[in-house]
């Protein structure tokens, strides 16, 4: 027969600010398991942040200079949109 996993999660409902709980269920052949419950609390919704608008940089060296590469990442070097595309940064 061999060994079967599946898991499924799909939480509906939850709201900011409020504490949910939890536990898992499971079964092993004829056997049901019921893990410990847990809770956690959802914060409460954050508005979204302007990290850089690429509008300060003239080219791709100066973007580049700006944006050095994590070292330990894979290499993406920062290139300009073309005007007309919204003026945003690409990989």
């Amino acid at each position: 027969m061999g060994d079967n996993t599946s898991t499924r999660c799909h939480p509906q409902g939850l709201r900011s600010r409020r504490t949910h709980s939890t536990a898992l269920r499971g079964r092993s052949g004829s056997t049901a398991i019921t893990g410990s419950p847990v809770s956690f609390t959802t914060r409460a919704p954050v508005p979204g942040v302007l990290v850089d608008d690429f509008d300060s940089y003239p080219a791709n060296d100066a973007l580049a200079a700006a944006y050095q590469r994590n070292t330990g990442g894979d290499p993406i070097t920062p290139t300009l949109a073309p005007p007309g595309e919204g003026g945003t940064a690409c990989c």
